[in-house]
């Protein structure tokens, strides 16, 4: 054996010596003395690679010995050692306040069921400082979802509290936004846990009233009915009588709200009274005259569940029979044939004008 031969596998015994003895530096320092063998030994590079993993490791550059070790699995250590380095480097985030990014790493650990409960806390408390963070930037809703999935998966108290005064913080956002229905629900949310959100909601009431009041009129009933319906039972507010109206106009019938016929002279009641055959005609149950007793009419519910009217006005045309469509009384033996002859608008619960058409005059007449 040659000298060059002897000398480079003494330095490749004592590269393997200074491996079992930690001394990575000498390790690598003799493994560049026996390069001589680089084709003769299988191990030859692995050694090398798994020396600079360590003193990636040692030199705490955790990310980089973590992939260097990565790739030497089963070799030695270097499965354990790319879990430690991985979890070493994810408390470097940590500690440089990289909370969502240790956050992530941490979760992967605990996913993975690498470096048990202690990467699991480390997660929780990683992602509770990315939420302060972005507390701290106002991204409230951001904050909101992670502190919630903190306290619902982990019944983590800090995280909580946090999430509510983020709820809080964000519904203040979203009324300078002019999103009242979301800041009046994210408020209510936290009604009894904070002062400060009952409070609002109560000064917020009567501007989603408005709000809302406002899309009515604008035909807007789907946003009118979710922002009124907020507000509920308020005996301060017309809130029930305005969900009756949307529900009439929405389905074409009122379904379990407030009977359009005690709501008279509220919004556009009286318009959709008098353009309902069934409501006009409930309406006009009774005898009606005017002031002189001279005009007369009257609306009769038969026990046949048939419905007759009979009225005193000139001009009276043929036909068996009456409709009223869009407040028009006409008569005919069809609805096709039916002409115009009386129509009606309400005035009160009590008082109606009468348009006769053939005569082209109007008429008060008084419930009797």
């Amino acid at each position: 054996m040659s000298a060059y031969l002897f000398f480079a596998w003494r330095a490749w015994n004592q590269t393997l010596d200074a491996i079992e003895n930690r001394d990575f530096e000498t390790a690598q320092e003799y493994h560049q003395k026996c390069k001589l063998l680089a084709g003769f030994i299988d191990d030859f590079d692995v050694a090398a690679d798994y020396i600079e993993a360590w003193i990636l490791f040692e030199d705490e550059e955790y990310q980089e010995a973590a992939a260097q070790f990565a790739l030497l699995p089963g070799v030695y250590d270097a499965d354990q050692l790319a879990r430690e380095s991985e979890y070493n480097y994810a408390e470097q985030l940590f500690e440089d306040e990289q909370y969502q990014v240790a956050a992530e790493l941490f979760a992967a650990m605990v996913e993975k069921h690498e470096s048990g409960h202690e990467a699991e806390q480390m997660a929780i408390e990683a992602k509770y400082y990315y939420a302060v963070q972005l507390t701290e930037d106002a991204l409230y809703d951001s904050a909101i979802d992670i502190l919630w999935d903190l306290y619902q998966d982990h019944a983590y108290q800090p995280a909580y509290e946090l999430w509510i005064e983020n709820t809080y913080l964000w519904s203040l956002q979203k009324i300078e936004e002019c999103d009242y229905k979301v800041a009046y629900d994210a408020l209510n949310q936290i009604s009894e846990e904070d002062e400060r959100a009952e409070q609002e909601l109560e000064e917020l009431k009567p501007i989603i009233y408005e709000v809302g009041v406002a899309a009515y009129i604008a035909g807007e009933y789907k946003e009118a009915r979710e922002l009124l319906v907020c507000i509920g039972t308020d005996p301060n507010y017309s809130v029930a009588k305005y969900i009756s109206l949307i529900n009439y106009k929405t389905y074409g019938y009122n379904t379990g709200g407030i009977d359009l016929l005690t709501m008279i002279g509220f919004e556009d009641t009286n318009a959709l009274i008098e353009n309902s055959e069934s409501l006009m005609i409930q309406y006009l149950y009774g005898t009606w005259e005017n002031s002189s007793g001279y005009y007369y009419m009257s609306m009769e519910h038969k026990r046949d569940g048939t419905d007759y009217f009979s009225c005193i006005f000139p001009y009276y045309p043929d036909g068996e029979h009456f409709y009223i469509v869009d407040g028009i009384y006409k008569v005919g033996d069809s609805e096709a044939s039916a002409k115009n002859y009386l129509s009606f608008t309400i005035v009160d619960e009590d008082t109606v004008n009468v348009y006769c058409y053939p005569t082209q005059s109007t008429y008060t007449l008084y419930r009797n």
